[in-house]
């Protein structure tokens, strides 16, 4: 769990900003074929981040807001 100091500063981002491959699918390494070539060094690190958003949530309603 983040520090309250934490919090704060997690409080002050919104969004992913350029990263639009967050929204992409990572679910079987076959989804990196739906990735641009310049974004895949990225899909081990959003399905990390995925994953602990999932782990951190109550399931799939928990985790939706966060892609939204």
């Amino acid at each position: 769990m983040p520090t309250p100091v934490e919090r704060e500063d997690l409080s002050r981002y919104n969004g992913f900003g350029g990263l639009a491959c967050i929204l992409k699918p990572v679910d079987t390494l076959a989804d990196r074929t739906r990735w641009v070539k310049s974004e895949l060094e990225l899909f081990p690190m959003v399905a990390n981040l995925k994953n602990i958003i999932h782990q951190n949530t109550n399931g799939e309603q928990g985790f939706k807001p966060f892609m939204e």
